[in-house]
């Protein structure tokens, strides 16, 4: 069902240009264009985090946040799963039903990184609300590393112990979410958010029908969405006083 592919970034793009160009464009467009084209005075606070929900998954990561105005927040963020075990992603397994399904795949090892932008939508009046919810939107592009055994029935006489096998598959989505956000201590600000990631559609392209892609998250379904909950904690690098609006 799920063969072995060559990754070819370049090709997928090509492929993927128009959709691929009307998110980025968006996303800049709505969240970026008030530091770009000077509709702001300042960037009012930045701020350097990760989430640490991420690590049952084996992932290292980290953000970068640029507030512009009270509305409006822009991120970066990116990381990289060392090896990633469903098995300890609790989380991961608690947002997807877990199903049994005569799988033709053993995963072996599943890694790789990912790199996401966008930004928050903040539902606050001003600075001096420093609890809010907020929503956003994101393009994430993720590449997936996968080493495994095939257990094909029409290869069992030329690899009866199975054929090892293994590829790597470039991503490209849009991330979605919703969250609060809150003051934790001095210089420290934290958020929980559930985000849903929807990649292109050669995520099917992936071994297995247990799929993990960093930067989007984990399922064991078909639909084509990937859930993840997220628990950013963010330190204030700026030393200037919150200007309100």
């Amino acid at each position: 069902m799920k063969g072995m592919i060559k990754f070819k970034p370049f090709m997928y793009l090509k492929k993927n240009y128009s959709m691929i160009k009307g998110f980025s464009s968006a996303i800049m467009m709505f969240f970026y264009s008030p530091c770009l084209f000077g509709q702001a005075k300042s960037v009012k606070n930045q701020y350097i985090g990760f989430n640490l929900l991420q690590l049952p998954s084996s992932t290292l990561n980290m953000n970068y946040t640029i507030e512009h105005k009270h509305r409006f927040t822009s991120m970066i963020d990116f990381g990289y799963a060392i090896k990633y075990n469903n098995y300890y992603d609790f989380v991961g397994s608690f947002l997807t039903p877990s199903v049994r399904i005569d799988d033709q795949y053993t995963i072996k090892k599943q890694s790789g990184g990912y790199f996401k932008f966008g930004g928050f939508y903040n539902f606050r009046e001003g600075y001096d609300e420093p609890n809010f919810f907020h929503v956003g939107f994101f393009v994430t592009s993720s590449l997936v590393m996968e080493e495994g055994i095939s257990n094909s029935i029409e290869e069992y006489y030329e690899y009866p112990n199975g054929k090892e096998v293994n590829q790597n598959v470039f991503l490209v989505g849009f991330s979605t979410s919703v969250g609060y956000e809150f003051d934790l201590a001095h210089r420290l600000k934290s958020s929980f958010d559930f985000q849903l990631s929807f990649p292109s559609s050669n995520y099917a392209n992936l071994y297995s029908y247990k799929n993990f892609i960093p930067g989007m998250g984990y399922k064991e379904i078909d639909p084509m969405w990937f859930p993840m909950l997220i628990f950013n904690v963010k330190y204030l690098l700026d030393f200037e006083p919150k200007i309100k609006d």
